[in-house]
Formats: structure tokens, C-alpha cells, sequence
């Protein structure tokens, strides 16, 4: 018996034996895309280990560390962030800092992060990571670059957080992602 669909079928045979063939090909997943799988970014899910116990740098308590959205503007490289609240008196009402770490694809897009104008000049310290201090009637904040991160801190509280207390957390944090101790002082610069 001859089926009356076979000739109507017939141009279309090339296209449709084309399509069975490539349409497994085609679904096969070489790689996932997404925000923390491109090349640079894979430590993204390790990020979250290098903030210190609230203890071992002097503070009372801490907020649980979760991810941060980007805010504007979003610098090229940057793979993703974490953040938490130190507290000097465990939460009540005395002076807090807040600490964000963002991942970079590769060290040199940690410039563009670096160069915001809320911060005085670019202190260099022993350990290569690149400080900038900013303070305001407000607030006292430090950001630092180190290899492939970007820390940036604040205090806002009415006792704030000083910047030597803020830059213990910055060489802890480093010398986590660094995956050694945190050896080195802070040089300090008088304005």
C-alpha cells in the first residue's frame, strides 16, 4: 500500500533528514553561560569563605555573608559579590561596618572600581593590594584592591568603625583569598 503522503513528503526530504540529524547535536550543552562560569570568575562560589569570624578581627557579631547585587555603575569583569555587617557591640545599636568582596574576572578590571572619586589618593600596601580612604562628615569608608577582588567597607553608624578596624578586616579578607595568613601591617597615612 502506497502512501499518499510520501510524494507531498518528497521535496522535503533533505531538509527534514538534515534536522533529525543536527537537532541532537544541537541540544548538546557544552558549557553552562551564566554570570559565574565564564573564564576568570570560577572562584565566584569560594568567594563567600574569605570573610573572618566577627572574633578574629575584634568585632562582637556578623551578620550572615549573602550575596550582593551590583549597583551602578557595573564596572566590565566584575563576576559577582558578597557582603555582611560587622558589629562592635552584637547589634545594638553601636558602631557597625558594612563589607562587600566582588570578584573580577582578571586584575587589571579592578582599576575602574579603584578610580571612584569618593576616595583620597592610592596607598600601596606590603602585601601589593592598592587602598584608597574615603572620609566624610558622615562616614569613614576604605577600599582595596587585591589581585582579582574588590573590597570596599563603610561606617555609617554614629560611633563609626575606625579605618585602622576597617583595614584588619580588608588584610584578613586578602590574605583568605590569597590562602595564607595575613602577615603584614597596614601602613598608615596621616592627612
Amino acid at each position: 500500500m502506497k502512501s499518499r503522503w510520501l510524494p507531498t513528503l518528497a521535496p522535503l526530504a533533505p531538509a527534514l533528514l538534515a534536522t533529525l540529524v543536527l537537532l541532537p547535536l544541537g541540544s548538546i550543552q557544552i558549557g553552562t553561560a551564566g554570570a559565574y562560569a565564564s573564564t576568570g570568575c570560577c572562584r565566584f562560589s569560594q568567594l563567600k569563605g574569605v570573610f573572618p569570624r566577627a572574633s578574629a578581627v575584634g568585632f562582637r557579631g556578623r551578620q550572615a555573608i549573602g550575596k550582593r547585587r551590583a549597583r551602578s555603575p557595573i564596572f566590565p569583569g566584575r563576576c559577582g559579590a558578597f557582603g555582611t555587617t560587622y558589629y562592635l557591640r552584637y547589634k545594638t545599636g553601636g558602631p557597625e561596618m558594612e563589607v562587600s568582596v566582588t570578584l573580577y574576572k582578571a586584575a587589571g578590571d579592578l582599576a575602574a572600581p579603584l578610580a571612584e572619586p569618593a576616595y583620597a589618593g592610592v596607598y600601596t600596601q606590603p602585601n601589593g593590594a592598592r587602598v584608597r580612604i574615603g572620609v566624610t562628615g558622615d562616614g569613614v569608608g576604605v577600599v582595596s584592591a587585591y589581585r582579582r577582588i574588590f573590597i570596599s567597607s563603610d561606617s555609617y553608624s554614629v560611633a563609626k568603625v575606625s579605618i585602622a578596624e576597617q583595614l584588619r578586616v580588608h588584610r584578613k579578607i586578602e590574605a583568605a583569598f590569597a590562602g595564607g595568613p595575613a602577615v603584614s601591617r597596614p601602613r598608615f597615612v596621616s592627612f
